[in-house]
């Protein structure tokens, strides 16, 4: 298990990767139902997401991520070493092909992840540097789209809670991936 080192309030992001025998898949679809449930009474407990990863699956194994996130640390742990979870995991175990990955992640440091390259502490300045080249040309564009598709006389705190939600969107799951991708050389280098 990789943990990278965390100061007790800070909030927290867990991966974990799946690789799930064929065979197996509505088994694991009802355990993620299960645990997704049995996290969610514990405190701190911020959501829990899985998705299949069609790029990592093969004949052998489908691939499943999960991402769950909790407010302190402190309570990541609670939940870590709870009967509840330990259980589950022991029911898990028949299902998988593999051993699984597990990380966590510190604030913007889920975005400069890459599956390939193990995980590294990636400079803070490198971070805010790639951020911003990701985040002014996005912020620009809807700017200056929101208003072709938005209804003529929105109030500006919707138009500017819009802008937000799309801008988190699109850092997340797309451009903040593709900017690890591309600048990965520099991001990782020394790290």
């Amino acid at each position: 298990m990789e943990t990278l080192t965390t100061g007790m309030d800070d909030p927290i992001t867990v991966m974990v990767s799946y690789h799930i025998k064929p065979e197996c898949e509505e088994d694991f679809k009802q355990w993620v139902s299960d645990i997704t449930q049995a996290a969610a009474h514990f405190k701190g407990h911020q959501g829990a997401y899985f998705f299949r990863s069609p790029d990592r699956t093969s004949s052998q194994y489908i691939a499943y991520t999960a991402v769950f996130r909790f407010d302190h640390h402190s309570n990541l742990i609670v939940w870590e070493e709870s009967n509840e979870r330990q259980e589950r995991l022991k029911q898990l175990q028949p299902l998988l092909e593999k051993k699984l990955q597990y990380k966590k992640h510190e604030g913007m440091e889920f975005w400069f992840d890459l599956p390939d390259i193990p995980p590294k502490t990636i400079p803070r300045y490198k971070m805010a540097i790639v951020t911003l080249l990701a985040v002014y040309p996005l912020i620009l564009t809807l700017y200056t789209l929101l208003p072709l598709v938005l209804p003529v006389g929105m109030p500006k705190f919707v138009t500017i809670l819009i802008s937000c939600i799309c801008t988190c969107i699109l850092m997340t799951w797309f451009v903040m991936p593709f900017m690890t991708r591309i600048f990965s050389s520099w991001l990782f280098k020394d790290a």
